[in-house]
């Protein structure tokens, strides 16, 4: 009897420290798993509060000087920033970063008000008539447009 009650009592405690582990690893995944879900929703709440839409008419796209104006509103629920280092644009696959940003009626780009974003382009490479492709980021958000310069 002795002997059989000794043998109970390791696998007893063999028992309690293999479910403690197990406890411990889910504990560590449900925390991380936690975690990782927070940051998705933290990430998924800026997009929804942001968003902008390129607002030019696609047939005429204005082309000033080789300078491409692109009007841009704030579409979001939150302000959005000026600064044209904020600011990326590509033109078929070519990216300017020499961009100028005036909020028009405004010193802040504020839900509802439009940028206009004035581009330099080279004069050799793109000229009135021509069908471009514009995609316009700002921060982590974006818009797409495609459209014939004039």
């Amino acid at each position: 009897m002795a002997g059989a009650s000794g043998s109970e009592l390791i696998i007893f405690i063999a028992a309690i420290l293999i479910a403690a582990s197990v406890a411990g690893v889910i504990t560590t995944e449900v925390y991380f798993a936690t975690d990782s879900f927070r940051e998705s929703a933290t990430n998924l709440d800026e997009q929804i509060r942001g968003d902008i839409t390129i607002i030019n008419d696609p047939t005429m796209i204005p082309n000033n000087d080789n300078t491409l104006e692109i009007y841009v509103k704030n579409t979001g629920a939150s302000n959005l920033p000026d600064n044209p280092e904020y600011i990326n644009i590509l033109i078929d696959g070519a990216h300017y970063t020499n961009v100028d940003v005036d909020i028009i009626g405004s010193d802040v780009w504020r839900p509802g008000n439009t940028a206009q974003l004035d581009v330099n382009i080279d004069s050799d490479e793109f000229s009135s008539g021509d069908d471009v492709r514009i995609l316009v980021y700002v921060e982590s958000l974006q818009d797409e447009i495609t459209g014939r310069l004039t």
